[in-house]
């Protein structure tokens, strides 16, 4: 593919944010680690390992529309309890959807999320979910978008919904630049120098992952993490190439029930039915340490 073909592919997929956001993120590859999470109640405690793969390409179709493609991977290496050996919590997730262009202001992005998660360690349908979202965004001046839509998934716990609202902003002097999208994500940061910036971001995260091994089963572990975390960014190869060192503070709960104790509904931070029995101690919060490499296409300025 012709430097001008994957050019003019990556516009029609951005072109809601083109004026606004400069740049696409297409691989992104994530290491994290909290040495020493405690457990409530009891003595203990675990190293948590957190691996993120993040691969995101788009294929054109015509001039407003494209396919989204990509994969992504995610491990998280912990122990449930004080008592056991660790488990491995994995998820392998498809992207494929559809980016269109309305006009110079308005764009929609629809994506589904096929997704296996679990342990790795058997099969069965309980190890499959479906997910997926609907976001639109609105350009409404040089520097300024905003966007909203809906995050949907069908996890162990049952049905999970995520409304969410955000914008994205960079000032006139291209120093400040702020992204969110809540509840889920915001990343405020400033450029002190031409390859470094100085910012903090907050994630938050809920998955459900299936136990297939013999002494986990018949059970699931309902995750729900936050993390608050401040970072230095460094540039190489004319800023196509982004690394990113955090350090910041993690709340973390990784909590194991029996398959069939599920909820209702649950709506962002809010669940809904019958209280569920835990099977593991619930976690304490901890200090969090990360590190982030980013390819990055940055979209030549009209």
């Amino acid at each position: 593919m012709g430097k001008q073909k994957f050019f003019f592919l990556l516009l029609i997929f951005f072109s809601s944010s083109l004026i606004a956001q400069q740049y696409v993120d297409l691989l992104k590859i994530d290491q994290g680690q909290i040495q020493s999470a405690g457990f409530e109640g009891i003595d203990g405690t675990t190293l948590i390992n957190d691996f993120n793969v993040k691969l995101t390409y788009p294929i054109k179709i015509n001039d407003k529309r494209a396919i989204i493609t990509g994969v992504d991977y995610g491990r998280t290496e912990l122990k449930l309890s004080p008592g056991h050996g660790f488990s491995d919590l994995n998820s392998i997730t498809a992207k494929i959807g559809l980016s269109n262009t309305y006009n110079d202001k308005w764009a929609g992005t629809f994506v589904l999320l096929p997704k296996v998660a679990s342990d790795l360690k058997g099969s069965g349908k309980k190890n499959y979910q479906l997910g997926g979202f609907a976001m639109l965004k609105k350009k409404t001046s040089k520097h300024f978008l905003y966007k909203m839509g809906v995050y949907g998934s069908s996890e162990n716990f049952g049905i999970f919904v995520v409304p969410f609202f955000g914008f994205y902003y960079k000032s006139p002097n291209e120093k400040l630049e702020i992204n969110t999208t809540l509840p889920i994500y915001l990343d405020l940061n400033y450029k002190v120098h031409r390859l470094v910036k100085v910012g903090f971001d907050f994630n938050a995260l809920v998955r459900s992952y299936n136990l297939n091994s013999p002494e986990n089963q018949p059970y699931y572990v309902h995750k729900k993490t936050q993390e608050v975390l401040g970072y230095l960014q460094f540039g190489f190869l004319k800023n196509s190439l982004i690394l990113k060192t955090k350090l910041g503070y993690s709340f973390n709960n990784y909590e194991k029930y029996r398959n069939e104790d599920q909820l209702d509904f649950g709506l962002s931070a809010f669940e809904f039915g019958k209280e569920r029995t835990l099977f593991n101690p619930e976690m304490k919060n901890a200090l969090s340490a990360r590190i982030q490499l980013i390819y990055r296409y940055h979209l030549p300025k009209k």
